[in-house]
């Protein structure tokens, strides 16, 4: 009588193809675990370098304020980043459409370059995890700050 549906068999030639490809599996999976707080980075980065552009000047204080950087991990399983400027006023700045600006500076210094940016954010993540996986990229740094 003929068996209906798929029967593998256990042979220990298969067992060692297995447990050769689950090895194979868990690398790249470690390897993508280590190289996703780079990866962020990497994909942030053209949004803080447009941001940089683009925020207004008069004491160079707010431009200079502006940071991307990793955030330590401290048990969660997903790896973040964190964007943005921290002199008091920088919310106000952000937000004061009323306001009239020389050259490429602006209102929605950060908000604008997201929005450019944000249909290539998976692309550059991909591509780098990619990158990584081969050793052919470098390692970002921990913290980008802002110019003065």
């Amino acid at each position: 009588m003929a068996t209906k549906g798929l029967v593998i068999m256990r042979t220990a030639k298969t067992e060692m193809q297995w447990r050769s490809i689950l090895g194979k599996l868990n690398k790249v999976k470690d390897g993508t675990a280590r190289a996703m707080p780079d990866a962020l980075m990497y994909a942030f980065l053209p949004i803080f370098q447009d941001s940089q552009m683009m925020v207004p000047v008069d004491t160079g204080h707010l431009r200079a304020s502006g940071y991307l950087r990793k955030v330590p991990a401290a048990g969660r399983k997903q790896a973040r980043v964190e964007m943005g400027y921290d002199a008091d006023y920088a919310m106000v700045v952000h937000e004061d459409m009323s306001k009239s600006h020389q050259g490429t500076t602006q209102a929605k210094f950060l908000e604008q370059p997201v929005q450019k940016h944000k249909g290539k954010m998976q692309e550059r993540i991909a591509y780098y995890l990619r990158m990584a996986q081969t050793g052919s990229i470098h390692k970002m740094p921990d913290e980008v700050k802002g110019r003065d």
